[in-house]
Order: structure tokens, then sequence, then C-alpha cells
């Protein structure tokens, strides 16, 4: 009788040492959010100028936090906007990002056991369809992202996000118009951590 106490205590405190030393972002997630997109369009040739313009979109992300020490985690995420992104009209020339997906590296630091900090770099991509001067063009714009941002947990599972990126995409040319967007994001969202 006392060795299967000794056995159950012995197991406890390991299972609560276990418990206390993992970090509490480890795991697979699903989340939705959505982001203030301040998109701009540099375009020349034929039409030149600078083209901005704001968007609100909505987008669903999954991914996964190994947990390398209970203080740091490196993330891993996919991202798929719910909208398009609009670049900006300058002269004739005007630009619509559709179908922008991303993929994220998100190293993160754990402040206390619920709050986490994190850089963020990713691939970015979008089908960007031109209009000018009547014509229609779409091509495949990659980019690089690169921010910030912070996680709390609300409870176990579910937690707030508040994050900041800049993405600069790679040019393309239609027509004689050479166009290359850019976007800054402010971006809110929830999730659930399994």
């Amino acid at each position: 009788m006392k060795k299967n106490l000794l056995v159950a205590a012995l197991l406890t405190t390991i299972t609560t040492i276990a418990t206390a030393q993992t970090n509490p972002f480890e795991g697979p997630s699903v989340g939705v959010s959505v982001s203030s997109v301040g998109g701009t369009t540099d375009i020349s040739g034929t039409s030149s100028g600078n083209a901005g313009q704001q968007s609100i979109i909505p987008t669903v992300d999954v991914g996964y936090a190994f947990g390398i020490t209970k203080e740091i985690a490196l993330g891993l995420t996919g991202t798929y906007d719910l909208a398009d992104t609009k670049g900006g009209t300058a002269g004739d020339a005007n630009l619509v990002g559709k179908k922008h997906y991303s993929i994220n590296l998100k190293p993160g630091y754990v402040l206390g056991t619920s709050t986490m900090i994190y850089a963020l770099v990713g691939y970015n991509r979008m089908s960007g369809t031109m209009n000018y001067n009547g014509y229609t063009g779409t091509s495949n714009l990659n980019g690089i992202g690169y921010g910030l941002g912070i996680e709390a947990l609300l409870s176990k599972n579910i937690y707030a996000r508040i994050e900041g990126q800049q993405v600069k995409y790679s040019s393309s040319t239609m027509s004689g118009v050479t166009y290359k967007p850019s976007a800054t994001l402010a971006t809110l969202g929830l999730g659930y951590k399994f």
C-alpha cells in the first residue's frame, strides 16, 4: 500500500513539473482576423504615379507552435484573405490584389504564463489584376512580409492577437506600365489553440 502511494505521489509530482514547464502556446491553432490594409502601388511607364487605397480584409489562419522551452516558441502559420486588396489608382492604372495567402515563420517569447510577443517573417503571394486604359491583365506577385505581434491567452484555449506587418511585392509589367505593390497591415484577431 505504501509503495502504491509513493508511486502515485511520484507520478503526480512528475506530471505537475512537466505541465509547469510546457510552453502555453505550443500546439495547433486556428483563427480569424480582420486587417486594415494600406495598399500602395508604385506605377511607372506610360502612366506614372504612386497609388494608394485602404482596405478592410477578413482573414483565416492555421498554425502550429513548437515549444522550444517554456519561454521560447517557434510557430509556422498560413493565412488566406477572404476579400480583395485595393492597390489604388494612378491616372488610368488601377491594381486589385486577389487570392492573397501567406506562409509565415513566427518566433516568439512568452512573458509570464499567458502572453507572447513575436516577430514575423513570411512569403506572400497574390494575383494582381491591373486595369489600364481599357486593358486588363493578371500576374502572380510574390512578396516578403515582416512584422511584430502579441498574443494573449484569454483562457486555456482562446487567444487574442494584435499584429503589425509590412509586405513588399515583386513588380510586373503590362502594356508598358510597370507596377510594384506593397502593403502595410494592422491586424486584430481571435484564435483557438488545441
